[in-house]
């Protein structure tokens, strides 16, 4: 049988290979679960967490998405993209509102000590600013606070840009979690591996069905690292 690459197949069940006279069944599967293992955990990036959330609930969480990213890795590119889309459009509102502010002497918004990044405005799309309540009034139970969302921060960039934080953008990616060297490595491992797979189809040489997944995995993590990194 012969696929639309040009390289031939047979039904015949394919032994173990050793090494390195042949390219060996160990290192075939290492290569793609050592990638497919970085490109899943590496390419979750969850919103915060809130205020007191135990650790058992943050790694379901945390599982949860692993497992959606391990099935269906298109899903992390859509939410990657959706997130940068409303970043962007933050980013591009506090632009102009602190812009105009700074021309005009008269506007409600005081002249910032720190410029409004991308980095702030992901922070705070993904729950980074709460609100609280001085006067004790609770609407919530016990230990939640009322996070934030898009169309709040829109709201307060438009009537009242001085209540939104005022602070560094090395502040913010210091509290992150994500280790630079694990992301670092993920981008890395998936980048070889796709240029790895795209030569072997570039030699017309069969993938077996665990490389053409990670190659797909690998793929969408490039995806996800360029709108998310």
């Amino acid at each position: 049988m012969e696929d639309v690459l040009g390289a031939s197949y047979s039904n015949q069940t394919v032994s173990w290979n050793a090494e390195p006279s042949t390219r060996g069944t160990f290192s075939l599967l290492s290569s793609s679960f050592f990638t497919l293992l970085l490109c899943v955990y590496s390419a979750v990036h969850l919103n915060l967490p809130g205020q007191k959330k135990d650790d058992w609930s943050l790694l379901k969480r945390r599982l949860k998405w692993i497992i959606v990213g391990l099935f269906f890795p298109e899903y992390l590119v859509i939410t990657a993209a959706t997130q940068w889309k409303r970043a962007k459009r933050i980013f591009l509102e506090a632009q102009a509102v602190f812009k105009s502010s700074a021309d005009d002497s008269e506007q409600q918004a005081p002249r910032r000590r720190h410029a409004w990044t991308m980095t702030h405005s992901y922070w705070a799309i993904m729950g980074g600013i709460g609100y609280e309540d001085r006067q004790g009034k609770r609407f919530l139970p016990e230990g939640s606070q009322p996070l934030l969302t898009i169309n709040g921060i829109s709201m307060l960039l438009r009537y009242r840009p001085d209540l939104l934080p005022d602070i560094p953008e090395i502040d913010i990616k210091d509290k992150s979690k994500g280790g630079a060297i694990v992301k670092f490595l993920a981008c890395a491992q998936a980048n070889w591996f796709c240029i790895s797979c795209t030569g072997h189809m570039g030699q017309k040489l069969p993938l077996s069905q665990f490389e053409l997944n990670t190659f797909a995995h690998a793929i969408c993590t490039v995806v996800v690292y360029t709108l998310w990194w």
